[in-house]
């Protein structure tokens, strides 16, 4: 079966009726494969960011949670070298005040 002539003659010329795809089917499909791609890669892309702005949270939260702890240690650690406070210590260990105190030179150094 052959596909009806699709033709006006017009005289000297033919005029055809038959529409020419203005792109060939070929380029379609690879068009149509790229912008797929492309999608899929921006789909991609985004799945990614969106996870490391959760890990930066994450992040920020922890480092929050560590400077607190680096506060309460840095009051312990001054709380534990207190003069009053070793006084107290001392004192409830059974230290007793020193009753003279000897300051002892290095031999060759002369003191200060």
């Amino acid at each position: 079966m052959t596909a009806p002539d699709r033709s006006l003659d017009l005289g000297r010329r033919t005029l055809s009726l038959r529409r020419e795809p203005l792109l060939p089917r070929a380029l379609l499909a690879a068009l149509f494969a790229t912008i797929v791609l492309l999608a899929l890669a921006f789909s991609t892309l985004r799945g990614h960011i969106i996870e490391l702005r959760y890990r930066a949270a994450q992040v920020v939260s922890e480092e929050r949670t560590l400077e607190e702890r680096r506060r309460a240690l840095t009051v312990r650690v001054r709380k534990l070298r207190d003069p009053h406070h070793l006084a107290q210590l001392a004192t409830k260990r059974g230290f007793a005040s020193p009753k003279r105190v000897v300051d002892l030179e290095t031999r060759g150094t002369p003191a200060r």
